[in-house]
């Protein structure tokens, strides 16, 4: 909320530096473009540079997302970090980094339409009963992606119900 009232703020003060005699030929039509361009170079980042607000925008307190311990990722930090922090924004990986850049698979491009059960880090959690469950209600679990790292090579397996 920090950052959104400080874009807010950028914005509402570049947009106030206009004047109808701003396409005056004029020393005061000069004047008001030069004031305007002035704010606009300082204020205008602040709505334009926030891309950590924006990728970085997490679901907390969603029944669906699991409640991790800890305080998460910085709600207001204006740079994005990639993370895998429960309710965040899905960063980008490639699923087979050795492959030549022709043949890579980005994570993204295996998501389905529904809900996506990630499991990282080489754990080797059984999911059938999540699986089950999810079909029962038909909730749209559509793919259950592994990707463990192994001696600077990283693999994945995708297993779709």
């Amino acid at each position: 909320m920090k950052a959104s009232r400080a874009a807010m703020s950028g914005r509402l003060s570049w947009r106030a530096a206009y004047h109808s005699d701003i396409r005056k030929n004029t020393p005061e039509g000069a004047a008001i473009r030069a004031e305007m361009a002035s704010r606009f170079d300082v204020e205008q980042r602040k709505v334009t540079e926030i891309l950590g607000i924006e990728a970085g925008y997490r679901y907390a307190g969603s029944p669906i997302v699991w409640c991790e311990q800890g305080d998460g990722p910085d709600p207001d930090n204006p740079q994005y970090v990639p993370t895998t922090w429960p309710g965040a924004r899905l960063p980008h990986v490639w699923l087979n980094e050795s492959a030549t850049p022709r043949n890579r698979t980005a994570l993204h491009d295996r998501l389905g339409m529904g809900y996506t059960l990630l499991r990282l880090g080489g754990t080797r959690v059984d999911t059938t009963t999540w699986n089950e469950r999810c079909a029962q209600r038909t909730l749209p679990l559509m793919c259950s992606i592994s990707r463990t790292k192994r001696r600077a090579k990283s693999t994945a397996s995708i297993f779709c119900s």
